[in-house]
This record gives structure tokens, sequence and C-alpha cells, in this order.
């Protein structure tokens, strides 16, 4: 974030449009949700050059926004839900006609969840093909622990059969964070804030106090109950019987809603207590983060069932996310086991 403006969005609206470098240009609006009240947002855009335009948003309440991106001559793009929601357009010259802004807004609705965010749009630069070819490779991500690059770290000899397990799931998690064939950055950004809490707790031998404890454990446990619902093989849970008549796939709906309400409880009720979170993560965004991106997982494995792949939401969030997430649970999951009394269930 260092290096980049950071404007309120709020006073951001008060100016007709943005604007922006010749180069590639990345900027950062803070976002406030207040509690009890309906939020509406409008952002001027001035793209200037072909190529891909994203918007990245993510917040920190339980609150569902909607994002519509609105080209001046062509239909929006939408993207409705839970932190983190992303939008990624390619700008081809024509789009780019006579200079007109195009429009990004933000809703909605009250909601007794305060929080913040941020909305981070990227535009496209000058640059063209050719050049873009002769840049150097970029090489693969490193994970940063405070200044000190997180590096693969075994068990020492004599370790407990407790620390052998979270030394392993550490080092599994940060092979799948760092690997050079991993799918996509980070987009929920969650990933490398967690690596290097793990890598602190497990360098100093930290011993978790047990709320600290039972919330890693609830969390490593959500997200095995969400893994369930994925790779679950039960009819009751889908997919959906296509060819039924309306009366028969209103009554599955119904169904699988009902099977599956238990496990969006656990997961409101896991965000909820994250605000606040025990005292040894105040000050931690990755709970909060990976919570969220748990919850739009999950969305995605419903939806999957209940409309289909082609129409269900967060696909290429799901994609790129639930191995990591999978590796992040062993993780949190051998973190809680070293603390000072086992972890409740998750409720």
């Amino acid at each position: 974030m260092h290096g980049r403006p950071r404007i309120p969005l709020v006073a951001a609206l008060a100016t007709a449009a943005l604007p922006l470098a010749v180069s590639a240009t990345t900027v950062d609006y803070t976002l406030e949700l207040p509690p009890n009240q309906a939020v509406a947002y409008l952002l001027q855009l001035e793209p200037r050059h072909a190529g891909r335009l994203v918007v990245e948003a993510d917040w920190t309440a339980e609150r569902v926004l909607v994002l519509r991106l609105e080209p001046p001559d062509a239909a929006a793009v939408r993207r409705t839900g839970l932190s983190p929601q992303r939008i990624e357009v390619e700008l081809d010259p024509a789009a780019l006609a006579e200079g007109r802004a195009w429009q990004l807004a933000i809703r909605g609705l009250p909601s007794r969840h305060a929080g913040r965010g941020t909305v981070r749009v990227t535009l496209p630069d000058a640059v063209t093909p050719a050049d873009r070819a002769a840049r150097p490779a970029v090489p693969a991500p490193v994970v940063a622990g405070g200044r000190a690059t997180i590096e693969p770290r075994a068990a020492p000899g004599g370790a407990s059969p407790e620390d052998a397990r979270l030394f392993a799931a550490i080092e599994r998690l940060r092979l799948a964070v760092v690997a050079p064939d991993a799918p996509a950055p980070d987009i929920c950004r969650w990933q490398a804030e967690l690596l290097r809490y793990l890598a602190a707790s497990r360098d100093r031998g930290a011993r978790p106090a047990p709320p600290t404890s039972r919330l890693l454990e609830r969390m490593a446990r959500t997200v095995l109950a969400v893994e369930e619902l994925r790779a679950s093989t039960d009819p009751l849970l889908g997919p959906s019987p296509a060819a039924a008549d309306g009366l028969q796939r209103r009554a599955w709906e119904v169904l699988f809603r009902e099977r599956t309400a238990p496990l969006r409880g656990a997961l409101d009720g896991l965000l909820a207590d994250l605000d606040p979170p025990p005292a040894e993560l105040t000050g931690e965004a990755w709970p909060v983060r990976l919570a969220s991106c748990l919850a739009a997982c999950e969305r995605h494995f419903e939806e999957l069932r209940l409309r289909g792949a082609e129409q269900a939401s967060n696909r290429e969030l799901a994609e790129h996310q639930w191995s990591r997430m999978l590796a992040a649970a062993d993780a949190l999951s051998s973190l809680a086991a070293r603390g000072a009394e086992t972890a409740a269930p998750v409720k």
C-alpha cells in the first residue's frame, strides 16, 4: 500500500473525475460503512488507455454490497456479495471513444454491522504489447514476515508431535502460497498475513490463550465443514434436479437450504465473533478477511449445486483460494493444539 494514494471515498465523490497519470495508476479509496444506514457511493473513472481495468474491494463488516461498473455505451458489470469482490474488464480503443467517463457505483442496504474497507482501482497504462513483452519476467512472489523472508523450516530434533505437526502444516501452507504455479494472486488478502502470524507464533513457541485457541480451531473446523459440502455425494445436496418439474425442484431446494442452514449459521457466527476478536488477535486483519473469503467460497459451492457451474458466483475466487484455505485450516488447527485447553467445536 506504500507509495499509492489513499483517498476517503466520500471525499472522492465530490469531484467529477479523478486526475489520472499517463502511466499505470492504482488508487486506493477508503470505504466507510456506518451501522444502520444504507450506503450509496458513485465514483467517476477516466480510463485513457486500452488494457485491463480492475476493481478490487474488501471490507471488514459482514455486509452484502453491490458493485456495478458502468461503461458509457455497454452493459454494466455487476458483483454482489460479502467481502471481497473483484471486477475485471478488458478495454479496447472503442471503449475509450470521446473520453467519456465510466462510473463505479457501490450500494448496500442498512445493516447493524459497521465496518471499513478499501476499494482499489487499477487503470491500464500506455505500454504497447511489444514493450510489455520486452519487460523481464516477474519472479514468483515471496511472502515476507516483517522485513525477513519466511524461509522453509523443519521441526527441530526432539520436537513434540504437536510441534512437528505445526511445523509441517505451516510449510505446506507456505508452499501453497509462494509456489511458482500458484493459480492467482490472493485477492482476499489473508494468506501472506496469516503465514506471517503462524511463522511468528511458531518461532517464539507461542501457546495461544484459550479464547484464541478456541477461535483458531473453530475457523479450521468451519473450513472443513465447507469442504464437506463441496465434496459431498449426498443426493439431497445436489446437483439440482434440473429435469424435475417446478414443484419437485422447489421441494428439493427447500430441503437443500434446510440442510445447509447450520453451515451458513456457523459462518455468520464466526464473522460476528470476530468483531471484536480475542485480545491476542487485536490488530490482525487476516481473521476477518479469511472468514469473509470462506463465506464467499461457501456461497459458490452452494450455488454450484443450485444453479450449475455457469451461474454460480465467485467461481474463480473459489478455484484460486480453496486449496490454500484447506492448508490454512490444518495450520490453524495445529497452532490451536498448542493452546492451554482443547478448543470448542463449531457452534
